[in-house]
């Protein structure tokens, strides 16, 4: 019977999907064939895709078996060291590759860098089984030494650094009313950072990786300076350590450091600014000094020695030779103080010649011929004194000015530090009067392998952001100078009574004066300042000599040992006191001692000579005429450039 109302496409349709089977089958049955023509060379033969993997196992099998022959005695700990191919192999067969994400850059820059590393690649990501690295040994800092001042700061300089850096922690320390005297104790060493250098190029231990170049020449740097010190405890013992602040206003990246924001990829960033940093870091500027007053001067260490062929004297030789050019001297720190204490000895044996000199003339008469050529003898001396002093105030311009010392310039283009050989300086400004410290340093380096993947028992090292040096051995004690001394200068028996002196600092220098006293007066009070050699009173007024003494009384026969006179037992004067509660103990004989020991110690030998005198001097005193200009040359040297 034929259908009704059943279109052409219904009448075919199981026709339709019998062509469509039928054509995937010839597809399959073309893909297949093609498949299986498709090669690859390996080894200079062609296989098949579909072998491929095949032959991989079978070489796999062959390198295992050879690995498993008999080897000789001295290869057998290099077989035991060659990975697990095999395992590997089979490994790789049963995981998905995943690759290295995108901020993972640390990872892949180890991968990069890294040749003696074998990878395990597999679901987990990217694993480097890796050896240790040689993490270089890091030097303490040696020839460490400590030097105590105090100065009166430059006002304008002191306004114009807390303003330029809005920090008032140097105001805080010195006051806010002039004159702004300060105390400090300086410290300085010498660091071998060449000794860093020199391991990364030479190699490493056994069974251990080199750090790549890349990384520590490019992310090396010195990040800080770090001074412990303690204090002298009345019980001669000393007191706990304690980190020393870094000087007001200066550089310091300590907050930096310290925070734990600094990530991997801002290291590079961290390093350049650091490097353009490092003398302020390492050897920090002295603050500009009022001209005339004590300077600061840095510790005395070791400094390098120059070649030989320079043409450099090593040693000066000061007063001696007279015809010596002091422009051909290589001066130190040490051969400026010496010029001085010269300077200062010439002088004092001028002048009671020409104390002598000036009365004779005013009486129309003139010195005997043989204290005459003395005189011109000694002048001339102390002309070519001056000379070499201004000489050497103009090598040394940088360390007299605070600008730290002048670094052996012994390093390569690939010295991240600059030098081989750095002198590194800090400062404490944090210390008290009349107290006595001693001090230890040691220099922070940034770690070039922070935020890597390391190896697991190296783990803990790349969550460090900087590495310590040693700490070098404790320095000498060092006291600090005293803002007030007083002393028995004198004693009357008949009239049970002393004379006090009492020396103030005020104003970069000390000042003195003196103060009769008898049973039950307090010692010292306002008085006007006498000055010391050298020293200029200036507007200071009357002065508060107050030291908080009260006399109970006095012996006149105290008998003491010790040899502070001729003999082996003396005697002398005791003023017995009362000062907060505590016995005061005063003793003439042994105070006039201690007089004599600190004028040469706390006068500033830097201004000990009269200018009148200088100026009597130039122009000589029986050649007459106008001044030779040793005066000008005298002032333009120190005073002019110091602070700057």
């Amino acid at each position: 019977m034929k259908l009704k109302d059943i279109n052409i496409f219904e009448q075919h349709a199981e026709k339709a999907v019998l062509g469509v089977g039928v054509l995937f089958l010839l597809v399959c049955l073309v893909m297949f064939v093609l498949l299986g023509k498709i090669t690859v060379n390996m080894s200079g033969a062609q296989v098949s895709t579909s072998e491929a993997d095949d032959k991989i196992k079978e070489r796999a099998e062959v390198l295992e078996r050879k690995l498993e022959m008999p080897v000789p005695d001295d290869l057998k700990e290099v077989r035991d060291k060659l990975p697990d191919y095999m395992s590997q192999y089979a490994e790789k067969q049963q995981r998905l590759l995943t690759p290295v994400g995108a901020d993972d850059s640390a990872d892949r820059l180890m991968v990069g860098s890294l040749t003696q590393s074998s990878l395990n690649i597999g679901a987990g990501g990217t694993e480097i089984q890796q050896r240790p690295y040689h993490f270089v040994d890091l030097p303490a800092v040696d020839h460490i030494n400590v030097r105590a001042g105090q100065s009166t700061v430059d006002a304008a300089a002191l306004v114009s650094a807390a303003e330029r850096t809005g920090q008032l922690e140097l105001i805080r320390i010195i006051g806010t009313k002039p004159p702004y005297d300060l105390r400090w104790v300086s410290i300085a060493g010498r660091v071998k950072v060449g000794h860093i250098i020199e391991q990364y190029k030479t190699g490493t231990p056994e069974n251990m990786q080199a750090v790549p170049a890349q990384l520590w020449q490019t992310l090396s740097a010195i990040a800080d300076v770090e001074v412990e010190r303690q204090e002298l405890l009345p019980d001669g013992t000393w007191g706990q350590a304690t980190l020393v602040s870094r000087m007001p206003d200066r550089t310091s990246y300590r907050e930096v450091l310290a925070s734990g924001q600094v990530t991997r990829a801002a290291l590079g960033s961290l390093v350049t600014e650091l490097r353009g940093r490092r003398k302020d870091l390492t050897k920090p500027a002295f603050y500009p000094l009022e001209k005339g007053k004590n300077p600061w001067l840095p510790p005395d260490i070791p400094r390098p020695e120059k070649p030989k062929d320079t043409g450099l004297l090593a040693v000066p030789n000061l007063v001696n030779n007279a015809n010596e050019d002091p422009d051909v001297v290589e001066y130190t720190l040490e051969d400026l103080e010496k010029l001085k204490e010269d300077e200062q000895r010439i002088a004092r044996l001028l002048k009671p010649l020409m104390d002598r000199q000036k009365k004779l003339q005013e009486r129309g008469q003139r010195l005997p011929r043989s204290q005459a050529v003395r005189v011109q003898r000694l002048q001339e001396e102390l002309r070519t004194v001056g000379a070499k002093i201004k000489v050497a105030r103009e090598q040394l311009r940088d360390q007299l000015a605070g600008a730290g010392f002048n670094d052996d310039a012994n390093g390569d283009s690939s010295n991240p530090f600059g030098a081989n050989d750095l002198a590194v300086l800090a400062n404490d400004l944090y210390v008290e009067p009349g107290k006595t410290y001693r001090y230890r340093m040691r220099v922070v380096f940034i770690n070039p392998m922070f935020g890597l993947k390391l190896p697991e028992v190296q783990a803990e090292r790349a969550t460090q952001l900087v590495r310590r040096g040693e700490w070098s051995d404790w320095t000498r004690p060092v006291e600090t100078p005293d803002t007030m001394y007083y002393f028995l200068a004198g004693s009357s028996k008949n009239a049970r009574s002393g004379k006090i002196k009492v020396w103030k600092f005020f104003n970069g220098s000390y000042q003195t004066a003196e103060f009769d006293v008898e049973p039950g007066d307090l010692v010292g009070g306002p008085a006007q300042p006498v000055p010391l050699a050298g020293n200029t009173v200036g507007a200071a007024g009357q002065l508060d000599f107050g030291t908080g003494v009260v006399v109970v009384d006095f012996d006149f026969d105290h008998k003491l040992s010790g040899g502070f006179g001729r003999g082996l037992t003396d005697t002398t004067t005791r003023l017995i006191g009362i000062k907060d509660g505590r016995v005061v103990e005063l003793l003439e004989l042994r105070d006039r001692q201690r007089i004599e020991k600190l004028t040469k110690e706390l006068v500033p030998d830097f201004d000990t000579i009269d200018p009148e005198l200088l100026r009597e001097l130039d122009g000589g005193f029986d050649r007459g005429g106008e001044s030779d200009g040793y005066e000008e040359g005298y002032d333009d040297g120190f005073d002019d450039d110091y602070g700057a």
